[in-house]
């Protein structure tokens, strides 16, 4: 049976199987759900919307509007209206690629244009490998954590037309308008990086990402939509949506108890960048640095993201490290990880990934050289 179908038997269960009017007038605050789940993930969405729905039955549906753009690989992506009573289709887009940065753009700005809101909020979920361009061929995992172990979320890895797609980090931030959220929440693997969290610094206030990989589950939607729509300042709203879902896994037993999660504050980032190139530029040792030595983040053979804590530590003056640790405390708001990631021990994680210039994956350096990061900090 085609995915699209499972949707569709799905949504009726709801509401019946009409569609709804888009809204008039500004709601309190606007919320997109982009789902990228052309992949083996298409049943964790049929979960994750249906626990959205049960969320959204705690908020005032006339302050609120959540809204979810849905590929579940069939070829005919769909945006709904989520209520307390269902998933209400509003619009297909029949052969439409959600890889595309255009057809991105495109669903963000018809949203943005539908529904006004005094605030609005973003939520990218899929599969993703941080800054890493499309097609690079990383490093094999390592078998354990391909066979022992729940299925992850490794934005935008999916399917279109037989081939396997993503959107580039510098194209995502170009899809994106600037100032238009105050939030963005990204659902997927390893995008805690500084690299992602620079680049997306201009379109969204905060940030919430995570370092690690995170459990095909994902976020803990039931848990967390009502508090998308709190009336709380948006730093505290988005602290309490990171402590359910860290609380969420932290809870759960065996290697299931696997999580970490970071809140982003992006005004603080361009002073983060400037600490951080105080101690990277011109620095040969930053080539030699043993990276055993640093705490990594993914299960790669060849680990390519490592704690950007332990990274600046083991190269800075205490001067250097005193004033680096005063910027990255107003970066990360809030960060929390269980003490290990599968059988991967996390010892000193601050929340922030970092790619370390290195031998190791030399043929990735052409491509870090083109972030704005890299350009912030080591030119």
């Amino acid at each position: 049976m085609k995915k699209n179908l499972l949707l569709l038997l799905l949504i009726p269960l709801f509401l019946g199987g009409c569609a709804k009017k888009v809204d008039e007038g500004p709601a309190k605050r606007t919320v997109l759900v982009y789902v990228a789940a052309a992949n083996d993930l298409y049943s964790y969405a049929q979960s994750n919307l249906t626990d959205m729905i049960a969320g959204y039955g705690q908020t005032d549906p006339q302050e609120n509007r959540l809204i979810v753009y849905y590929d579940a690989g069939d070829g005919v992506p769909c945006l709904l209206q989520v209520d307390a009573s269902g998933a209400h289709p509003l619009q297909e887009y029949p052969g439409a690629n959600s890889t595309d940065p255009d057809q991105l753009h495109k669903v963000v700005s018809q949203v943005l244009q539908d529904f006004p809101a005094k605030s609005y909020g973003l939520i990218l979920w899929s599969h993703a490998t941080g800054w890493i361009p499309k097609g690079f061929p990383l490093a094999v995992k390592n078998q354990w954590s391909l066979t022992a172990f729940p299925a992850t979320r490794t934005f935008g890895n999916q399917y279109f037309e037989g081939q396997r797609c993503e959107i580039e980090i510098s194209d995502l931030a170009d899809a994106l308008p600037t100032g238009a959220f105050d939030f963005i929440l990204i659902d997927a693997c390893l995008m805690g990086g500084v690299e992602v969290a620079y680049a997306l610094r201009e379109k969204t206030d905060y940030l919430i990402a995570y370092p690690t990989e995170v459990i095909a589950d994902g976020m803990p939607y039931r848990e967390i939509t009502a508090p998308l729509f709190s009336d709380a300042p948006t730093q505290d709203y988005c602290r309490q949506i990171v402590r359910k879902f860290y609380e969420h896994y932290d809870a759960q037993s065996g290697v299931y108890r696997s999580a970490s999660v970071a809140l982003i504050e992006t005004a603080a980032l361009e002073a983060l960048a400037r600490s951080v190139r105080e101690v990277v530029k011109g620095n040969p040792e930053v080539a030699t640095l043993p990276l055993a030595s640093v705490q990594h983040y993914d299960l790669y053979s060849s680990p390519f993201m490592y704690d950007l804590d332990d990274f600046i530590g083991q190269l800075a003056t205490p001067a250097q490290y005193q004033t680096f640790r005063q910027v990255l405390d107003n970066a990360v708001l809030y960060q929390a990880h269980t003490d290990t990631f599968f059988s991967l021990p996390l010892e000193r994680c601050c929340g922030l990934s970092v790619y370390i210039p290195s031998e190791q994956y030399a043929d990735c350096l052409p491509y870090y050289q083109d972030t704005p990061w890299y350009r912030a900090c080591y030119l």
